[in-house]
């Protein structure tokens, strides 16, 4: 009984460890289907605005009715729909950003910017490079706006 219970306080930290180690996996994956859904409502904007004489749609509905989307599609990690799509005056550039801090559980709480990840027509799709995240180092991130 002594070397079970021995065995058992040396295995907790482990057994801990693990299970952190697949909840921020299953945040990550959460983030990086965030991420896909916004660039393909930014490449959904472009080829609007490439059919609308260079100018983007006014709303996400727009795409809705005009039957290139079913329905706004949910951020995964808050299971509603959080995207904020702004669109300039002029109708030549846009912004889309995922509102709330979704995904402050993937880089911690510190980050600064709750709005991200974002999409612009002007820097593509912008998101904070995670510390152990095996990204490409000849990519870099694109500049804020």
């Amino acid at each position: 009984m002594r070397r079970v219970v021995i065995g058992l306080i040396l295995l907790s930290p482990l057994a801990f460890w693990g299970v952190w180690q697949l909840w921020r996996a299953h945040a990550i994956g959460q983030l990086t289907a965030c991420q896909s859904n916004l660039h393909t409502l930014g490449v959904m904007a472009w080829d609007w605005a490439r059919t609308n004489q260079g100018r983007f749609p006014a709303d996400l509905g727009v795409l809705v009715q005009a039957g290139q989307l079913r329905a706004v599609p949910t951020c995964p990690s808050a299971g509603t729909v959080t995207y904020a799509y702004q669109r300039a005056r002029d109708g030549k550039n846009f912004t889309l950003t995922c509102r709330g801090d979704n995904h402050r559980r993937v880089v911690g709480w510190d980050h600064p910017q709750p709005g991200w990840p974002a999409t612009t027509s002007r820097a593509g799709l912008t998101a904070p490079v995670l510390e152990d995240a095996h990204a490409d180092p000849s990519i870099s991130p694109a500049p804020p706006d």
